[in-house]
């Protein structure tokens, strides 16, 4: 089994003899989780739709905040209570979308989802990684640097009214609900996210799409410029975000001189092309 999990969604495919199943459940994140959390999310969204879980062998998981000991035992220790008889590896999202995107070839990597990490991977690990550091101080580019740039630009008063109406009307909100929400909620990264979805729907308005270029071009400042490695080699992308905005993204690279490969919105199906070719290989 092979899991992406995500703040917003994690998807999970099962590779079998007879076939492959794929299943998306809610987001994990172990930074609003813990583990007994996590499995009873599992338990009630991933093994219902399973009929041989106890037969599950091995479990690959790349997850979001899966970067230190102590997020990657939140995460092992959900799926070893699930799971008992199977080899879990647990590491973190950027890992899995260098094997999706570069195989075992060197190249940057970059995720730009509901967060927003990068890294160099040299064909076999990731050498370099600059951290995401979450919604709070950074994830510039992502859905929730997005959200978090209008929904200050909304409080502050300084959007147009019609598209201050719209977003009220979409997300039944007033200034004041806003902040509450802000404040009070445990999941406002995703809160954020969601915006960005708003953003996309209205990208040829001035205001917006003044947000979006700034978003993103903080990315590529403050990531992508920190690589000595960023002239040699292919830059790739993946996550919602880099794909919504992918006409952008190529738009910034040919700007750096940086040489963009690929582009996509998830990275399963080609985690699966790199697993089967690693059994075919060991077969």
């Amino acid at each position: 089994m092979i899991a992406d999990g995500g703040a917003t969604k994690t998807e999970w495919c099962i590779l079998s003899a007879t076939g492959n199943k794929r299943i998306k459940t809610q987001g994990i994140s172990p930074y609003f989780l813990n583990s007994v959390q996590i499995a009873e999310l599992i338990r009630s969204e991933l093994l219902p739709a399973l009929q041989q879980q106890l037969n599950i062998s091995y479990i690959y998981y790349y997850g979001t905040g899966c970067t230190a000991p102590q997020t990657t035992k939140v995460i092992a220790d959900a799926l070893e209570d699930l799971f008992p008889g199977a080899r879990i590896e647990v590491s973190y999202d950027l890992v899995g979308a260098a094997h999706a995107l570069c195989g075992n070839k060197e190249g940057i990597v970059c995720i730009l989802g509901t967060g927003s990490s990068s890294g160099y991977y040299n064909g076999k690990a990731i050498e370099k990684n600059i951290p995401g550091l979450g919604y709070v101080l950074g994830d510039e580019g992502s859905g929730a640097y997005l959200g978090k740039m209008f929904a200050a630009q909304y409080l502050y008063d300084k959007i147009d009214s019609g598209l201050k109406i719209s977003f009220e009307q979409e997300f039944d909100l007033t200034p004041d609900t806003l902040l509450y929400k802000i404040y009070s909620g445990t999941f406002v990264n995703t809160l954020f996210a969601s915006f960005s979805y708003f953003l996309s729907r209205n990208r040829e308005h001035p205001e917006v799409n003044r947000i979006l270029k700034k978003g993103i071009c903080d990315f590529f400042a403050i990531h992508l410029s920190e690589y000595e490695q960023r002239y040699r080699v292919p830059v790739h992308f993946t996550g919602s975000i880099s794909w919504t905005y992918s006409d952008m993204i190529r738009q910034l690279c040919r700007e750096y001189e940086f040489t963009c490969v690929k582009i996509i919105k998830e990275p399963m199906d080609d985690l699966l092309d790199y697993y089967l070719g690693l059994y075919s290989l060991n077969a």
